[in-house]
């Protein structure tokens, strides 16, 4: 999988069985999908200060947030989408640069 390719990157971070290596990844390659990998509940809290020391001040309050909350797990079988993937669409023309 080609995880510079924004179509796939901007694909992964939507799918609930992204792994924590593939997130920290797209937050690397694409920054316009970081805000994204932030609320991505498998991304591994491990980078939010990296994210958060990026000085994007929308960045730093959803990393806030997300510390601020119970880790929960994605069980198989969850009721329910994520917010992110609800209310995420992304171009899939756009590349970052």
């Amino acid at each position: 999988m080609n995880l510079n390719d924004f179509a796939t990157a901007s694909q992964l971070v939507g799918d609930l069985t992204c792994s924590p290596a593939t997130l920290t990844r797209i937050a690397q390659y694409h920054p316009s999908l970081r805000k994204l990998v932030a609320t991505h509940p498998n991304t591994d809290p491990a980078i939010f200060d990296w994210l958060a020391a990026l000085g994007d001040t929308e960045l730093t309050r959803i990393i806030a947030e997300r510390r601020s909350q119970p880790q929960t797990s994605l069980a198989p079988g969850a009721p329910a989408l994520p917010e992110f993937v609800e209310h995420t669409t992304m171009s899939t023309g756009h590349r970052d640069g």
